[in-house]
């Protein structure tokens, strides 16, 4: 479990290997289940992320995110470290276990190099559910 400045505590917190050199760079807005789904994966592996926000008629990054990439859509993420650009979530999530999964620090054993089945098994269950619950 994360816990306020950074504090882990349980296996979910516990650093993985392969931490990237530069932060990732997420470009995302938060009502979006989609990029909920990449978020929990970022938090899962305890990645160093940039996140940048991209509200709907945001002038601020979504023209970047559409001229980097083409469209826009959302996720999108960049890693700087391998050159790979991404949109899909499930494509991000996958991609993201298989080059940072690692091993667990502390646990006995390799961790899996692919996410839980939650993460990518719906998206109602990930994104809609907690979207929905809000106040």
């Amino acid at each position: 479990a994360r816990l306020p400045f950074g504090i882990n505590a349980g296996k979910a917190g516990l650093s993985r290997g392969g931490q990237p050199d530069k932060p990732l760079r997420l470009y995302e807005f938060e009502a979006c289940p989609f990029c909920r789904r990449v978020r929990e994966a970022v938090t899962d592996l305890d990645l160093n992320v940039q996140i940048f926000p991209c509200p709907r008629d945001s002038k601020i990054y979504r023209p970047f995110v559409k001229q980097t990439g083409g469209k826009e859509m959302f996720p999108y993420m960049i890693d700087p470290n391998t050159g790979a650009s991404m949109y899909e979530s499930a494509d991000i999530v996958e991609y993201l276990y298989k080059t940072y999964g690692g091993e667990v620090e502390g646990v006995e054993g390799p961790a899996p190099a692919s996410p839980p089945p939650y993460l990518l098994a719906s998206t109602f269950l990930t994104g809609w559910i907690p979207l929905l619950l809000r106040p």
